[in-house]
């Protein structure tokens, strides 16, 4: 962003019409950043398997997950099996159902998208603007609280993983992932914005896309060396090209998970990075 601005480029053949919602910023002061390694906190096709009705709204309590005071949750939201066309929204618990959408989605899509979207006392609520049902699974990948000390450093786009070339992975060459494979890559550190001393990384901020996908699955990014989680980051069916927004605490590198039984090539394009304070 620059004076304030930021630009978007459509690079298609036609015309699209663009709509953009607001969900916060970041200042020089203000919450910091804790990541977590992914993990699952709503998976409405468990237990009861009761969907979301047509326009309904779920609270969903996150306190058990993060700590008192914590102003936002990081969540990779995800509509699965609905019923009619429809839009999502997740907005902060005891507000009015805002105008902005997180998702939308088609009939019998499964989709994700990433959300960071302001916490009550540890609440939040998910609206099913819709004439059907609709599944709804929520990934929590971290949150932000005054106490949390991790700050946000923006880069211009670049990209640092693409299977399609070798980027990020020299050794393996063109190669996409197999069936059910696990590669590790290593963020991007811009050191211009932390001279003399850099801390390492704890959290990418990037865009996670596949393309070229053999058989239907999900691709899963987490922290590296660490046990691979339930949660997912990108939902795809065989041929598509699909991309999700991403938030991945860093580890010993990324990994990514390629659950299909086919394969896919994979592509990351990070635009930013959070860092601890310096020592």
């Amino acid at each position: 962003m620059i004076n304030g601005s930021v630009s978007f480029h459509h690079t298609g053949q036609g015309t699209v019409h663009l709509v953009a919602d607001l969900q916060g910023f970041y200042a020089e002061s203000g919450s910091g950043f804790a990541p977590v390694s992914p993990v699952r906190v709503l998976d409405t096709r468990e237990g009861a398997a009761v969907p979301l009705p047509a326009n309904g709204t779920r609270p969903l309590d996150l306190s058990g997950r993060l700590p008192a005071g914590a102003t936002a949750a990081v969540l990779n939201v995800t509509v699965t099996r609905p019923t009619a066309n429809g839009v999502l929204k997740v907005f902060p618990s005891g507000s009015a159902v805002p105008t902005a959408s997180n998702l939308n989605f088609v009939t019998g899509q499964t989709i994700p998208n990433l959300v960071t979207v302001p916490v009550v006392n540890g609440r939040v609520s998910i609206h099913n603007q819709n004439s059907g049902t609709t599944h709804v699974v929520a990934d929590l990948a971290g949150w932000f609280s005054p106490d949390a000390t991790q700050t946000f450093v923006p880069i211009n786009p670049t990209r640092i993983l693409d299977t399609r070339n070798g980027t990020g992975l020299p050794d393996r060459g063109s190669v996409p992932l197999a069936a059910r494979e696990t590669v590790r890559f290593q963020p991007f550190l811009s050191g211009e914005n932390c001279l003399p001393a850099c801390p390492a990384p704890t959290a990418l901020v990037g865009n996670v896309t596949v393309a070229g996908p053999t058989a239907s699955g999900v691709l899963i990014a987490y922290p590296g060396g660490t046990q691979r989680p339930t949660a997912s980051n990108v939902n795809f069916v065989t041929g598509e090209t699909a991309s999700n927004a991403a938030v991945v605490a860093v580890g010993s590198g990324i990994e990514l998970y390629n659950s299909s039984a086919g394969t896919t090539h994979a592509i990351v394009d990070q635009s930013g990075y959070f860092i601890g304070p310096a020592s």
